[in-house]
């Protein structure tokens, strides 16, 4: 074996063996805070002939730009496309992706124009929510994303996943992290994710709340309203 191939293997070896994240105990939402999904679209034109070509490019634009729709969805989890890996541009809009077919038919008039156009053009979005650590310790979390996406927990970044060319399996370590949590609380959870073209999907999972050990579900975000910020 070359040297060259043993310096891929090693590289390779380094990225798939990621440090675990280590979430303070001052990052602890306040109780009172708005519960639900907040989902955040951004204005980028999908007829531009460049831009958000990468990860990279997509969080310099939103941290440039302001969203052209934030809206609370009513939604119990990250679930993008529902109980789906992948959403076909030619079967679903983005409006449908975050509403579903049924409730957007009734909200295409309140809506960008961008929304109800075919997943296929790039797109960027963020989504802001907030789960509950019944107890401190060590959890995994998975977050299968077509394409890319960052992920905050407590403001730690937890996830940069900026390789392009699809969703891989869940279970693919690109798309893992392991988060300790040094206390008890409710904490913020904050995704950009990014599309570069075609289909496109997002789904958080953790053993959190896993029944079983080694079992992985979707990571609860917390409904209903406890207060106002």
């Amino acid at each position: 074996m070359t040297v060259l191939a043993l310096l891929l293997l090693a590289v390779s070896a380094f990225a798939q063996d990621k440090l675990p994240v280590d979430i303070p105990a001052s990052a602890a939402a306040p109780a009172d805070q708005v519960r639900g999904l907040r989902m955040e679209f951004y204005p980028f034109d999908p007829n531009a002939p460049k831009g958000l070509d990468s990860l990279d490019e997509a969080m310099t634009f939103v941290f440039m730009s302001q969203p052209q729709l934030s809206e609370l969805l009513d939604v119990p989890a990250v679930d993008f496309p529902k109980n789906a890996r992948t959403a076909p541009d030619t079967v679903i809009s983005l409006g449908d992706y975050f509403f579903g077919a049924q409730a957007f038919a009734a909200r295409k008039a309140s809506l960008p124009a961008r929304m109800s156009a075919p997943i296929g053009p790039r797109s960027v979005f963020v989504l802001r929510g907030f789960f509950n650590v019944e107890k401190p310790g060590s959890y995994n979390f998975r977050f299968p994303v077509d394409d890319g996406a960052e992920v905050k927990i407590g403001g730690q970044v937890v996830l940069y996943q900026k390789e392009y060319g699809g969703m891989f399996p869940d279970a693919d370590p690109k798309y893992a992290a392991t988060v300790n949590f040094s206390k008890a609380g409710v904490y913020a959870i904050r995704i950009t994710h990014w599309d570069r073209g075609q289909e496109l999907g997002i789904h958080v999972y953790s053993d959190l709340t896993a029944a079983q050990p080694g079992a992985f579900v979707l990571l609860p975000i917390l409904t209903g309203t406890g207060g106002s910020h």
